[in-house]
């Protein structure tokens, strides 16, 4: 044990509490003492008036005494040792002192610690300000010392404590190690010299929830204003192991971000950090199946140093799979502590890695879920480095590796996938000779050893486009009026939630807190918020919810309360919820029907000749189809298919109107569907964009047709306010009186049947933004009709001109 003084922090800029008035006394530390003695019924109430005796020759010592002179009574302060510290370990284990209130100052110590605090004074290392903690000395000072003035005298309890990480470069391994500090403030005082300030949590919560910021509290509470007198218990643990784990875990987790060497490379040098030594080496490789057969992949591999030896002698893949595949029938640690030049001799792999050096190696595997999901390599070029000891050291980590190798190779199927949807997509048989075409000429041309094979551009010349869109009228207004309703709900029982709190907890915040929400719900009521959703769930979200947690733990009799309000707000399950569920379930009733309908309707006519058929989902459905002869070279493209297929639009529109009409007893919140046709007469080009894995229009006049149809959902009939699509009716768009007649024929026909209703309509529609001279139809559905099979059996849609 030493009793000498030392600054942990020489360095530090503690001005901004050295004008504090601290006494150094143990005084507390006795009193502390005292009361234990008094209630103590074991032995340890001999032991506790035996410390009593060594203090009472010295008085001076509860008074107040200076530093400077605290050497002279080692022999009390030893006793305080043999008190404060574990009882079974050895002192030149523990890193234990005494310290001076508020300043980092130790006057008396373990041999261990004093030892330490040389290195890192001695390397210039103070605490670490890249670590799991990441705080700044002063910060942490700061937080310290106030915590501690609104514990004692304010009462306020803080749920967490950043620890404080102290680093020190290890001088014969080169590797940093990591040590917690921990303060025990039982036998410190503090009194206040004047009248206290009337604070309350609403005042400073702002800057407390804001980044733990306790600066404010300079201002607010000046440490001039009060008293400090006692002693500091500091106690170091070594958190090397933990502080290595830690930082492989954020690894995995910011691995995103990183380049795939950089990660690997990352997690090895933490590996190195929890094994303490520098000369122990490490390759990390996943197993990638593809179709359950293991697959080489040369980036992943280079991080092997067997594999990586092997890829200079031009063995590397075909080493990867003999070893690979037989180490996967029966996966087991291999363990070569001493590589020979006998031993290399009996193993080609080990003769490679002997060649280049490596005296000692161990190939460990990995699981996840009992699944071996790679490799680690443990090597080093040092004799007698590597044994048992170090390879317990990994224990820790190796859930970790697990991950980060299961993340590795889901990225790499992921891509596999990306490179499989980038080339390729979900294939219709109307597209799909194509794709097979397309795809067999770019592999034919990397197996003639073409380094970097373009894929050709897959598109389909000359195709007719036929648009429509299905659509829930006031979907908007409905929604934002669920929203509004449910909001009203959850702000009403945030009021009584908080009504309820201010009885059992005098907390003036819980008023604040209720003002709070009435003006949110006043300003969502008036329009006062550009995005009420987002606006709303922000206040709710990183205010009132925290709000309440906190509550909760601090005050377990509120526990019911609380937990009733959160039940309420369950988006799945809760009341506050309901109204949007509601409306949810019948857009999803509508659409769902709507996709179904149309999928039924079109499977009958791809028999007849082959067209490209996509739908969109919005607040409703859009679909796009094309057919044309570039579609099936091999099938004689005629207009008569062109014409079916429109007739079958407009009869499918109406059978999706009578439908969704039908679905409206059914429906929680009722809603009503439009339907909206255009007419485009003259064939375009289409070509699948790799981008958005879909067809989309090539060319200038062809992207006109797009932008066109994507203008026309919500126009209105020229010189009115009406918009052209109705409830219960159909509108077709169009720019020529051909376009009109062929489908007025359609409809003539449909009201024969008593499919469509004798209210045919033909306007002149606004002028829209670059669009000029359109034109429409408009059509009431016949709802009532039920006779649809009947149509279908006695007048088969096909051919019909």
């Amino acid at each position: 044990m030493q009793a000498v003084l030392l600054n942990l922090n020489p360095e530090e800029d503690l001005s901004f509490c050295k004008n504090s008035d601290v006494h150094l006394s143990f005084g507390p530390f006795l009193r502390f003492i005292r009361e234990k003695a008094s209630k103590e019924q074991t032995l340890r109430k001999d032991f506790y008036q035996y410390v009593l005796d060594k203090f009472a020759p010295y008085p001076e010592l509860e008074e107040g005494v200076d530093v400077t002179l605290l050497h002279q009574y080692k022999d009390v302060l030893e006793v305080m040792y043999a008190l404060l510290s574990p009882s079974f370990e050895e002192e030149k284990d523990v890193l234990w002192a005494l310290g001076t209130p508020l300043t980092p100052v130790v006057f008396y110590g373990t041999d261990a610690l004093y030892r330490l605090v040389d290195e890192m004074q001695h390397d210039k290392v103070y605490p670490d300000h890249c670590t799991m903690y990441g705080m700044e000395f002063k910060d942490h000072t700061v937080k310290f010392i106030y915590s501690f003035i609104l514990e004692r005298l304010f009462n306020f309890k803080f749920l967490q404590r950043e620890d404080m990480v102290y680093s020190i470069r290890d001088e014969h391994t080169g590797l940093n190690r990591y040590f917690k500090v921990n303060l025990d403030t039982r036998f410190l005082e503090v009194k206040a010299k004047q009248q206290l300030p009337d604070i309350t949590f609403e005042n400073v919560e702002s800057s407390i929830q804001e980044q733990l910021d306790f600066s404010i509290f300079e201002k607010i509470l000046p440490l001039d204003h009060f008293a400090f007198e006692g002693i500091t218990v500091i106690t170091l643990t070594e958190v090397t192991e933990e502080y290595a784990v830690e930082s492989i875990k954020n690894i995995i987790l910011n691995d995103a971000s990183e380049k795939l060497s950089n990660c690997y490379g990352n997690v090895i040098d933490a590996l190195q950090t929890l094994v303490q030594d520098k000369k122990i080496e490490f390759g990390i490789f996943p197993l990638l199946r593809i179709n359950k057969k293991l697959k080489f992949y040369p980036e992943i591999c280079r991080q092997s140093i067997l594999l990586s030896i092997a890829t200079g002698q031009g063995q590397a893949e075909g080493l990867y799979h003999s070893l690979a595949e037989e180490y996967v029938k029966k996966p087991r640690l291999i363990y070569f502590r001493k590589i020979t030049g006998e031993l290399a001799a009996k193993y080609e792999f080990l003769q490679m890695l002997h060649h280049h050096g490596v005296s000692a190696y161990a190939l460990v595997p990995v699981f996840n879920n009992h699944e071996l999901v790679g490799m680690v390599e443990v090597y080093t070029r040092k004799e007698d480095v590597l044994d048992e000891k170090v390879m317990s050291r990994l224990d820790p980590a190796m859930p970790l590796l697990a991950q980060l190798l299961v993340h590795t190779i889901e990225d790499l199927e992921t891509q596999v996938e990306s490179v499989i949807k980038d080339k390729f997509t979900f294939l219709q048989p109307a597209v799909q000779w194509k794709f097979n075409e397309v795809a067999w000429k770019f592999m034919r041309a990397e197996m003639a050893g073409n380094a970097a094979p373009r894929m050709e551009n897959i598109t389909f010349e000359q195709v007719y486009p036929l648009y429509g869109a299905i659509d829930i009228r006031d979907s908007t207004v409905q929604r934002n009026s669920a929203l509004h309703v449910d909001f009203r709900r959850q702000f009403g029982l945030l009021e009584q939630t908080f009504s309820a709190l201010r009885a059992k907890v005098p907390l003036a915040l819980i008023d604040e807190m209720m003002f709070k929400c009435r003006k949110r719900m006043e300003a969502v009521e008036n329009g006062e918020a550009d995005n009420d959703q987002l606006w709303v769930n922000e206040f709710l979200e990183t205010e009132v919810h925290p709000f309440l947690v906190h509550i909760r733990h601090s005050h377990p009799e509120t526990e019911e309360l609380v937990n009733k309000y959160f039940s309420a707000i369950d988006d799945s399950t809760g009341v506050v919820y309901e109204n949007r569920r509601r409306l949810e379930a019948s857009m999803r009733l509508v659409n769902e029907t709507v996709s179904a309908q149309l999928d039924v309707l079109s499977s009958d006519l791809q028999q007849q000749f082959p067209f490209y058929f996509e739908k969109f989902r919005t607040d409703g459905v859009e679909y796009d189809v094309y057919i044309g002869q570039s579609l099936s070279p091999d099938k004689t493209f005629n207009n008569i298919y062109l014409k079916n297929l429109r007739l079958w639009q407009l009869d499918s529109m109406a059978a999706i109107a009578r439908k969704t009409h039908a679905l409206l007893p059914e429906m929680a919140v009722p809603l009503r569907t439009t339907q909206l046709i255009f007419v485009h007469s003259h064939p375009i080009d289409i070509s699948f964009r790799n981008d958005e894995r879909r067809f989309d229009v090539e060319g200038t006049y062809n992207i006109r047709y797009h932008i066109i149809k994507k203008r026309i959902d919500k126009v209105c009939i020229r010189n009115t306010n009406e918009r052209l699509t109705q409830p219960g009716k159909i509108a077709i768009v169009y720019f020529n009186q051909k376009e009109a007649a062929e489908y007025i024929s359609y409809i003539h026909y449909l009201q024969e049947q008593g499919v469509l209703l004798n209210d045919l309509e033909e306007l002149e529609l606004e002028e829209l933004q670059g669009v000029s001279g359109l034109h429409a139809i408009r059509v009431g559905v016949n709802l009532a009709y039920g006779n649809m099979e009947k149509i279908k059996k006695e007048n088969k849609i096909t051919g019909f001109a």
